[in-house]
């Protein structure tokens, strides 16, 4: 069973920020997340959203400028592909991100055993160092 000098659980930006920061400092860290690195608001949330909202604050836009008439069709198929596409590459740079750190990316559900044991996917994965 590998040891780190922290487990980090959760990939959001506080999981991975810290998993960073203590990369930088050359600690042996490992990020464990179930889902995907970003979290919640990065994959579904805030950057979603918002690029939905900015797509419909250009269609306002255009429409309220004199003289524009616009006969609109949106194709929520290929906006899907552009926006899984945008989120790829932005978690895709937070995952080289950390590695070029040596933060341990571990992908699974963790479940903290004692103060120094976490299970990922039900197997003893990490073991922080006692102190």
């Amino acid at each position: 069973m590998p040891e780190y000098d922290a487990v980090i659980i959760g990939a959001g930006p506080g999981g991975y920020a810290a998993a960073i920061r203590l990369g930088q400092k050359g600690k042996k860290v490992a990020l464990v997340e179930k889902d995907r690195i970003g979290g919640e608001c990065l994959n579904y949330g805030c950057i979603p959203s918002k690029a939905l909202i900015e797509m419909a604050n250009s269609i306002h836009y255009l429409r309220s400028l004199p003289g524009v008439s616009l006969d609109l069709r949106i194709d929520m198929e290929r906006w899907q592909e552009w926006k899984w596409n945008m989120i790829r590459r932005l978690t895709g740079g937070v995952e080289v991100l950390c590695r070029s750190y040596g933060v341990e990316i571990v992908q699974g559900e963790a479940r903290i055993v004692d103060r120094n044991t976490v299970t990922v996917g039900g197997e003893g994965h990490c073991r922080a160092a006692t102190s």
